[in-house]
């Protein structure tokens, strides 16, 4: 089992050093509200052909599929917020389990969108109320953690690839829509 958790500590390093290393410089990317990004599709691409060469040379059998829907979903509402102009950090990617919660921060203007990314599929899991305030607390504690976004516009988005939240959970958000949203982005397979 640590094994497991190391080799998947390790291939998530491994992805992160490679991305860094091996994507060209550029300058910064500025999006045309024309379609599709094609900077993107070429970028995801190329770090989905990357991601898929390290995960043939891991032994990681159980997890890899799972580890890599779950970094494709992300890449995915992160295309979704930078097609409508948002710079985006792929937070959770980059710090692993070290995200502090938040998978990705999307900033435009004065706003910036703490988004939590769960591609989980209509398997009998369900994203319940827990799952939704402990999101909610981790962004608290991150702007704690990090006083220069208390000046931004601040918007939480808990992003679902399926419609699996609880009852309970659904009312949260819908009781607390001035401090959290839900978005169902469905991704293409």
């Amino acid at each position: 089992m640590n094994g497991d958790i190391f080799s998947a500590f390790l291939l998530i390093l491994i992805i992160i050093i490679v991305k860094e290393f091996t994507k060209p410089k550029k300058k910064k990317k500025r999006y045309v509200r024309t379609g599709e990004s094609s900077s993107y599709v070429n970028n995801h691409n190329y770090t989905h052909s990357i991601r898929k060469d390290i995960y043939e040379k891991t032994n990681i059998n159980n997890d890899k599929d799972k580890i890599l829907k779950g970094m494709d979903y992300e890449f995915y509402v992160g295309d979704h917020f930078e097609n409508q102009g948002y710079i985006v950090t792929y937070h959770g990617i980059k710090n692993g389990k070290k995200d502090k919660g938040i998978d990705l921060i999307a900033k435009k203007g004065n706003e910036v969108i703490f988004i939590q990314c769960k591609n989980w599929k209509k398997d009998g899991r369900k994203i319940n109320i827990n799952h939704i305030k402990a999101f909610l607390a981790d962004t608290y504690n991150y702007i704690e953690d990090n006083p220069m976004y208390k000046n931004y516009n601040i918007k939480r988005i808990y992003t679902i690839s399926n419609p699996i939240l609880t009852k309970s959970a659904y009312a949260y958000i819908k009781n607390n829509q001035d401090k959290l949203q839900y978005l169902i982005l469905k991704m293409h397979e």
